[in-house]
């Protein structure tokens, strides 16, 4: 029989045997290591991540990676100038030249915004500091946007607080320097259509009746337009200069003497184009109303009104929306569906005029639901105009036609629009009767903004008779802070400072109570 042997187990030496409580906190350790690790690698991907990210979006154009937050909108481009710029056949530079310090980010935000519109639009920029050359070059002072056509060879120079206005108040008292208003879509899109145009025009504005002066926004659009606007006594002067295009007779207070009378119709005769704003207070003028009359204009002897189309927040039927009538060259671009708004506008009817030749065309009226208001007890219901233009074919525009000094006539130059007078060569007279001086009121176009088309339709009625202009009617933006109007104060007031207060002081009671029996 034989024994086997059995292998005789070797003591543990006190010390080798590893604790159980020290292999899981190596364990443990070891785990958090590779935790730390990842982390640390997912930490270090990520903030690469964002870095490349931000590094890639700054190189976007600061038209695809900024948005309009503020509260006038001064980055939003209006839409005659996305419809202008589509329509763009010729090639426009616009250089800044200031220096980087001196070029406000808004204005060089909403640049990259408006060249992104357009492929025939570029920008630079230039320092007239590092070069001062430049100046002399452009013919311009710093801190100024040229704007080139090379096709036309003409340029345009806009200061950049023409742009960005500064407030004087601000700059006289205390030195310094805070804009109050934005003007970039304005101020470029007329710059860019006087250089690729090549037009301008002249406007005179009569004066010795008391007249008022025409308002800051009226005043940038006509220039916008391309309109050199002079003052003119026809007294004084001898009557309408060769080179007036419009005649403008601005809520005239006193009557035309009979000799001014006179020269109007001889500059009418001539193919002549008025305009006439009359004030919001009735007087005698006999010698306008038979300039009206004679064109088949009357004043219906009161204020108009409209029970169907007043503006509600006015409590004023004196206070409303003219219908548009969209078929007119006054209202091109608009529809019926936009709003003007007048205030205490003198009635106005048709009749028939002097001459079957003169055609007479309403784009302003009161609804059906019209009124002409004599006074609150006296007062008659029917449909009355507010704005009308009188037309009248005098001639045929001849091909370069010349006055008797040799200049070119600017009235026998002026033809109809249209493709009827395009073919004719018709010479048209025109004669527009406002009867509400609100509608080109600062006041109240400062109020409304683009929500009311009132300036649209008065430069309309002085664009109408040229071929060659285009009505831009961009105002400018207010950069001041916009302010919250609280309707029924006393009952908010009562509401934040005495009932939610109320409210909160129970509300907490009650959950004290509460806590307080458990």
């Amino acid at each position: 029989m034989s024994l086997k042997r059995t292998k005789k187990a070797e003591p543990v030496q006190p010390g080798k045997q590893a604790k159980p409580e020290k292999v899981a906190l190596e364990k443990r350790k070891t785990a958090k290591r590779k935790n730390g690790l990842m982390s640390t690698g997912m930490i270090a991907v990520a903030v690469a991540i964002v870095v490349v990210f931000n590094v890639a979006v700054n190189m976007l154009p600061s038209s695809v990676r900024q948005f309009d937050s503020s509260n006038s909108k001064i980055y939003e481009i209006s839409d005659t100038t996305q419809e202008y710029l589509g329509k763009l056949d010729k090639d426009v530079t616009l250089t800044v030249v200031a220096a980087d310090a001196d070029i406000d980010y808004r204005l060089s935000h909403f640049l990259d915004l408006y060249t992104a519109l357009s492929d025939r639009v570029t920008q630079k920029k230039v320092d007239p500091v590092a070069y001062p050359s430049v100046l002399t070059k452009y013919d311009c002072e710093a801190n100024s946007i040229v704007v080139q056509c090379a096709d036309t060879d003409q340029s345009y120079v806009i200061p950049i607080s023409d742009i960005l206005v500064p407030d004087s108040y601000y700059q006289y008292y205390y030195n310094e320097t805070v804009y109050n208003e934005f003007d970039g879509d304005g101020q470029l899109t007329s710059a860019i259509d006087s250089v690729v145009s090549n037009v301008s025009h002249t406007a005179y504005r009569v004066t010795n009746h008391s007249e008022a002066g025409l308002g800051k926004e009226v005043s940038a659009l006509l220039t916008k337009n391309h309109f050199t606007v002079n003052e003119l006594s026809l007294l004084m002067d001898g009557g309408v200069p060769d080179d007036c295009e419009v005649l403008i007779l601005n809520q005239p207070t006193k009557d035309l003497a009979k000799d001014e009378l006179k020269m109007i119709r001889t500059y009418l005769s001539k193919g002549g184009q008025v305009s006439l704003i009359l004030p919001s207070e009735s007087f005698k003028h006999p010698n306008l109303n038979t300039l009206m009359k004679e064109y088949g204009l009357k004043m219906a002897g009161g204020y108009a009104g409209d029970t169907q189309r007043y503006y509600t927040s006015a409590q004023n039927y004196l206070t409303f929306f003219p219908e548009l009538n969209t078929d007119s060259e006054a209202i091109t671009g608009l529809t019926s569906e936009d709003l003007a708004l007048v205030n205490q506008a003198l009635s106005m009817k048709q009749v028939d005029a002097a001459r079957d030749t003169i055609t007479v065309d309403a784009f302003l009226t009161t609804s059906e639901s019209g009124m002409t208001v004599v006074s609150e007890d006296d007062y008659t219901k029917g449909q009355y105009v507010v704005g009308a233009t009188a037309s009248e074919v005098v001639g045929q525009k001849e091909t370069d036609s010349k006055d008797k000094d040799g200049g070119s006539s600017a009235a026998a130059a002026t033809s109809a629009k249209g493709s009827d007078a395009e073919e004719s060569n018709d010479v048209v007279a025109r004669l527009t009767v406002l009867t509400a001086n609100s509608l080109i009121d600062d006041n109240i176009c400062g109020q409304f903004g683009d929500a009311i088309c009132n300036l649209t339709v008065y430069m309309n009625t002085i664009t109408a008779a040229f071929d060659d202009t285009s009505t831009i009617s961009i105002p400018s933006k207010s950069l001041q802070d916009a302010t919250n109007t609280v309707t029924s104060a006393g009952v908010w007031s009562m509401l934040y400072l005495v009932v939610l207060p109320l409210v909160a002081l129970i509300v907490g009671f009650v959950v004290w109570y509460r806590r307080r029996k458990l």
